[in-house]
């Protein structure tokens, strides 16, 4: 017999070091609906002791009542623990009916709570196993064993050698509590779970985990439950890789037109990488703080005069205009044709040509020449038109000047001989003998 008992001992003892977890009932306040025995009180089911071949190790209930009830206070919550039920294998007719109930509160009530498991098997007990492990599944306090069957004749008697709690401590999980919760990335409480399963408290995972066992989300998915997907996130080179918690670009940087953590679309008025260039910068005409956020492109589709091309740039040099399409050879600028202004067209030197004049260097109008267009034709004396003349030299339309003016620009006079004159003179030259 003292073999036996040591080898029981032994036996529970190996279960405890192995790590199956802590027995949170052991030594916790337990009473019963009646007790026959003054020796064998409800605390004789949690002192620790397992033996079970003798009737002085067993808490039992009276006998002609009608249910017979035993209830333990764990003195903590415990989410899907473990129960061990011994029991007694002196008399084994008692274990048939058996009901165990869990719950929160300590009721008046012994069905109060859940139903956890019910014994069935034969009246006398012997297809039911001589110890019984049930997970209770929930977050309960209170474990209470239940029955009103009678199966010999004596009433419903309970007959409990041991009853066992098993859990995991704050933190661990697992049949052998040798997995840790703050490995399960739960959202809330990361150091805590189910102590069996190992599920979250929340019932969510932490960002960048999901499902049952709350693994990493797969390449391309992140977020809160791994509902979002990194494509969305418009990063640079790697579009569908980001950090599967923030969403954070692999590469560090948004694709153009799109900025920040979230690359976010750039706001109006800005453009480009990460969103660091000004659409004012880019002279757009009509909107100048208006552009695609990608490329910078003018919503107008033309630049300011002055500007041209996909970026709006300047003119070259010699080109000015909407969209730089005039040439300055064609603004008659003084000293330098093929140089002016790219936004305006106006002459550098502020001067045009001979022949010009305006801002636009405009040809001179009718009857005006010079220099910027400052003299009159008809300060020429030109003959037959005396207000036409080259709007660039002055010179008579005509090609000749009025009589009495002589010269390119028709302003000396000329000498004249009156025919009549020459006649009386040839006249004088026969009457003196000339031959």
């Amino acid at each position: 017999m003292a073999v036996f008992d040591s080898a029981v001992v032994f036996i529970a003892s190996l279960s405890l070091v192995t790590g199956i977890g802590t027995n949170v009932a052991e030594n916790k306040p337990a009473w019963m609906s009646s007790i026959w025995k003054s020796n064998q009180p409800a605390s004789t089911a949690v002192d620790g002791v397992i033996l079970a071949h003798d009737y002085k190790y067993s808490a039992v209930t009276k006998p002609g009542e009608m249910t017979g009830w035993w209830k333990v206070d764990l003195q903590t919550q415990v989410q899907s623990a473990l129960v061990t039920l011994y029991f007694s294998t002196y008399y084994k007719p008692r274990r048939n009916g058996v009901q165990l109930y869990t719950s929160m509160t300590n009721s008046s009530d012994p069905k109060e709570g859940n139903l956890c498991h019910s014994v069935t098997g034969r009246f006398n007990g012997t297809e039911i196993p001589d110890v019984l492990n049930v997970t209770c599944p929930g977050t309960w306090h209170y474990l209470t064993g239940y029955t009103e069957t009678d199966n010999d004749g004596y009433g419903p008697l309970l007959d409990f050698v041991e009853v066992q709690v098993w859990t995991c401590s704050v933190g661990i999980y697992g049949v052998n509590c040798n997995k840790n919760c703050n490995s399960r990335h739960c959202s809330g409480s990361p150091d805590s779970c189910d102590s069996m399963t190992g599920a979250c408290p929340s019932g969510q995972c932490q960002t960048g985990w999901a499902g049952t066992d709350c693994a990493a989300c797969a390449v391309g998915i992140y977020g809160v439950n791994c509902n979002k997907n990194c494509n969305s996130r418009h990063c640079s080179g790697s579009p569908d890789s980001c950090d599967s918690m923030t969403g954070a670009c692999s590469s560090g940087q948004c694709q153009t037109g799109w900025a920040g953590t979230d690359c976010a679309a750039c706001s109006v008025g800005i453009y480009g990488v990460n969103c660091n260039k000004n659409c004012n910068s880019r002279h757009c005409s009509g909107s100048p703080d208006s552009c695609d956020s990608m490329t910078g492109a003018c919503p107008s589709g033309q630049c300011q005069t002055g500007w041209a091309g996909t970026d709006c740039a300047a003119c070259s040099v010699g080109i000015y205009g909407v969209n730089c399409n005039k040439n300055c050879n064609s603004r008659h600028c003084s000293g330098s044709p093929d140089s002016c202004d790219s936004m305006t067209g106006a002459c550098p030197s502020g001067q045009c040509q001979t022949g010009w004049a305006g801002t636009d260097c405009a040809a001179c109008a009718v009857g005006i020449y010079g220099v910027n267009c400052n003299k009159n034709c008809n300060s020429r004396h030109c003959s037959g038109s005396p207000d036409s003349c080259d709007s660039m030299t002055g010179a008579c339309s005509s090609g000749q000047c009025q009589t009495g003016w002589a010269g390119t620009d028709c302003a000396g006079e000329s000498i004249i001989i009156n025919k009549l004159d020459v006649d009386d003179q040839i006249v004088s030259w026969f009457d003196s003998g000339w031959d």
